[in-house]
């Protein structure tokens, strides 16, 4: 007999893609959830939720974009300062201003954006450098003390008061991806606006 289809699988067999908050993926423990998702309900779905029931896993991030903290401060100012810096560059305000744009144009679009944000995150304490507390293997060579997880990404607004250096609180993939996620998001939103071309969409970026 079939089974029925989970909530998320029945939502993406009627979904056009670009509509989709939760997109499978071929692994089962696996999704993709739309930026948009998350700033709306404050927190990543579990990925497992069976796990999670179960008391395994991790408890899902959470974070809130409406508060006026060092995070989201943080998050305005790389925003800001990767809009000035592709404002410098001629290639990307020729890209910017085409009429119509190509799969390519796309690409290349992307790169500015996950490029100049990268560096301006590299440049803000609490957000500049890699951190775990998993085992000692997994960590990187410049970790020199331990770290806790924290699933409100919030919180990291005490590490980036404490300045370069002084972190207390994990950053690691998880944290790091959905940060970068929520700034591309702002910046692309910011940047397309609204323009009659449907080549130069305003894309939904996603988190897995």
């Amino acid at each position: 007999m079939p089974q029925a289809a989970s909530p998320t699988q029945a939502f993406n067999q009627v979904s056009p893609l670009a509509q989709r908050d939760i997109i499978d993926l071929p692994r089962w423990d696996k999704a993709m959830v739309s930026i948009g998702y998350i700033s709306e309900h404050g927190e990543v779905p579990s990925m497992t939720p069976l796990l999670t029931w179960l008391g395994f896993g991790e408890p899902n991030l959470k974070v809130d974009l409406a508060k006026n903290d060092a995070y989201t401060q943080a998050i305005g100012k790389m925003v800001d300062h990767a809009q000035f810096m592709l404002g410098t560059s001629e290639e990307f305000r020729n890209l910017l201003q085409k009429k119509e744009w190509t799969r390519d144009d796309r690409v290349v679009w992307e790169e500015f954006l996950t490029n100049a944000l990268q560096t301006e995150m590299s440049k803000t304490p609490g957000l500049s450098e890699y951190r775990t507390n998993g085992p000692q293997e997994s960590r990187p060579a410049t970790q020199k003390y331990e770290v806790m997880r924290d699933p409100v990404v919030n919180h990291l607004s005490a590490d980036i008061e404490r300045g370069h250096g002084k972190s207390q609180l994990e950053f690691d993939c998880e944290q790091m991806s959905l940060t970068l996620g929520i700034a591309m998001q702002t910046l692309e939103q910011r940047l397309l606006g609204y323009n009659d071309d449907p080549s130069k969409f305003k894309s939904t970026h996603n988190y897995y």
